[in-house]
């Protein structure tokens, strides 16, 4: 009997990209994601997770658990990483109103 995956052949290049850099490293620490990094990464997450959940007929696969262990740990850190984005961007707002404000008040 022939194990036929569910879901074809399994893509293995989940790397988020952005029209402005090229493909996004893991290993290099000098490039910040940005938000559409992070959505990119956020929608190949949830791609790969629904593809294997609507497919006709579930079936765990050798290291499964141990991936799943690895996308709890990065679905927490993107949303580490987003909420350091959502600060970074409200400093930079409140910079921004304080200038207008004091132009305002001159």
């Amino acid at each position: 009997m022939t194990d036929k995956n569910q879901n074809g052949p399994e893509k293995t290049d989940f790397s988020p990209t952005n029209e402005e850099t090229e493909q996004l490293t893991v290993l290099n620490p000098e490039k910040n994601l940005e938000r559409d990094q992070l959505l990119n990464l956020s929608t190949l997450v949830l791609g790969d997770i629904m593809g294997r959940l609507t497919a006709e007929r579930f079936r765990e696969r050798d290291g499964d658990r141990i991936k799943l262990g690895y996308l709890r740990a990065l679905t927490s850190q993107m949303g580490v990483h987003a909420s350091i984005l959502k600060d970074r961007d409200m400093e930079q707002i409140n910079r921004k109103l304080d200038l207008l404000l004091e132009v305002k008040q001159k």
